[in-house]
């Protein structure tokens, strides 16, 4: 049993959002460029710095210094986030290990629309159904365009380091349990995008050599 409601998550998401003005100018910035970096597989390491980035940020800015007003667990859920973060500059940006490119075929095509979604069409769609556009989430500031970004990233790395997915996967879990339980529906795309993402990527596994 969650201590909060919809209607209290949806005021603190507005109250957020009007506290870290004018960071969604940074954000909006920041997806345009992770989009564009796609496009480049030599940039993976700093597609993986923005991606690092973005997961801290919402850890620190959302988790810990928002939403652990209503929710004694946000903690817990920033430090995952926080990991995450450690992670990608670990294997993406010291060791280099994700170079996410698009290709052609379902699976290619796919991570593109999943990485488009996380970033164009998941923030209106939330901010409008929570009744207040300006208060869409967005990529590096919130977590569900965070982690729909970075699971479109890794499908289009086609096989990253399989440690990179444990924790979008689990926190994609996470999100539709919280999105039943507050009664969410468009919140629920979070973990069919996380298992879908698993699915790509074994056959995208499969169809290149």
């Amino acid at each position: 049993m969650l201590s909060y409601s919809s209607d209290v998550l949806a005021a603190l998401h507005a109250d957020y959002a009007a506290a870290v003005w004018p960071a969604q100018l940074v954000a909006l910035a920041a997806s345009a460029a992770v989009v564009l970096l796609a496009f480049r597989p030599a940039a993976g390491r700093w597609t993986c710095g923005l991606l690092a980035t973005a997961w801290a940020f919402t850890a620190v800015s959302y988790f810990l210094l928002h939403l652990l007003a209503i929710d004694f667990a946000a903690p817990a859920q920033g430090g995952l986030f926080l990991f995450q973060a450690l992670l990608l500059a670990w294997s993406g940006v010291l060791r280099d290990r994700l170079a996410p490119r698009v290709a052609g075929g379902l699976a290619g095509w796919s991570g593109l629309g999943l990485l488009l979604f996380g970033l164009l069409a998941y923030p209106p769609l939330a901010g409008l159904a929570e009744g207040d556009w300006r208060a869409a989430p967005l990529f590096g500031l919130a977590p569900a365009p965070t982690l729909l970004a970075t699971l479109g990233i890794l499908v289009l790395a086609g096989a990253p380091p399989r440690h990179l997915l444990v924790l979008p996967l689990a926190w994609s879990l996470i999100a539709g349990w919280l999105a039943w339980e507050l009664a969410r529906p468009w919140e629920l795309l979070l973990p069919l995008a996380g298992l879908g993402a698993v699915l790509l990527l074994g056959l995208r596994r499969r169809s290149e050599p």
